[in-house]
């Protein structure tokens, strides 16, 4: 999946502070719309990730850290 802007699309969030690429990966800048204390983030699934969930497959969420905070996951059109 690819993260994309849209006109909702309102700020962009970098690597966290103390983010180390070599020790810790690439961590790309992230568009989001931010409003009322909550961010959301748009994805466009690849062709191949559409026809993995039609099969059967599943959606992953990760979160990175020792806490899962609150998520939501929807579709939009």
């Amino acid at each position: 999946m690819k993260a994309v802007r849209n006109n909702l699309t309102n700020t962009v969030l970098g690597a966290p502070d103390g983010w180390d690429e070599i020790a810790d990966g690439e961590c790309v800048d992230l568009p989001i719309a931010q409003a009322h204390g909550v961010m959301f983030s748009y994805w466009r699934p690849t062709l191949l990730d559409r026809l993995r969930v039609a099969f059967g497959g599943h959606i992953r969420l990760g979160v990175f850290g020792e806490r899962h905070p609150p998520v939501s996951i929807d579709t939009l059109s």
